[in-house]
């Protein structure tokens, strides 16, 4: 017995896993609205009459010929439906999926022009770029070879003027001209450190030496802030 209930649970997995069944039932009850529409929603207060006796009298057309006429009408059009759909549904299908494909790539083509445009774009701008840095590098190149030790002090200068020790600078110029170069407790180590790594002044046993840089950045100053 367990074999035969599995045999047609196996049929009937077949036949209900089958498109045309699930087809055929929709396109039915399509065609047929009215008869399913009575027989399970249609409330009997509304009908007033058994619902099979109403479908009989109001939806079907008699018995004999026309009882068959009646039946092939039910059951041939939801039939042919059914067919049309399963024949023709597939390769519609299949032509809309080809369409859209042909729609996508032909998308995909267009942006990877573009994109491929905007690379070439991109990649002479970075060319242009790269001359237009080697040319002022080359440029600089032959400023710095041009300058003078003063043009360089200047613009050490100017970096040394937005600097928090540059007001500090005071000090160490009255440490070497009114204490001849020995600096006073009082002054500052953070100047005295940078103008000694500054290459502005050079120490004998602890005593500060004016370098020609550092004459340089002492007048530069008291040009501005005399003593």
């Amino acid at each position: 017995m367990s074999g035969l209930f599995d045999s047609i649970s196996a049929w009937f997995r077949e036949r209900t896993a089958s498109p045309l069944y699930g087809v055929f039932l929709t396109s039915f009850i399509l065609w047929n609205w009215k008869i399913v529409f009575v027989l399970f929603w249609e409330s009997t207060d509304q009908v007033r009459i058994p619902k099979i006796e109403y479908i009989q009298q109001n939806l079907l057309w008699g018995t004999g010929w026309w009882g068959f006429v009646n039946a092939a009408w039910i059951f041939f059009p939801p039939a042919v439906l059914t067919y049309l759909i399963i024949e023709w549904l597939p390769p519609l299908h299949n032509w809309a999926h080809r369409v859209s494909t042909k729609h996508y790539f032909s998308r995909k083509s267009v942006f990877d022009e573009i994109r491929l445009e905007y690379e070439k774009k991109e990649s002479q701008q970075l060319k242009h770029l790269a001359v237009i840095k080697t040319e002022q590098a080359a440029s600089e190149r032959t400023i710095q070879k041009n300058m003078t030790d003063e043009d360089r002090w200047l613009i050490e200068y100017q970096d040394f003027a937005r600097t928090h020790l540059f007001y500090k600078f005071r000090d160490i110029i009255r440490d070497i001209y009114e204490n001849d170069g020995w600096p006073k407790p009082e002054t500052p180590k953070d100047a005295i450190a940078f103008v000694h790594a500054s290459g502005l002044t050079t120490q004998s046993s602890g005593r500060l030496e004016l370098t020609g840089k550092g004459k340089f950045f002492v007048r530069e100053y008291l040009r501005k802030f005399p003593l």
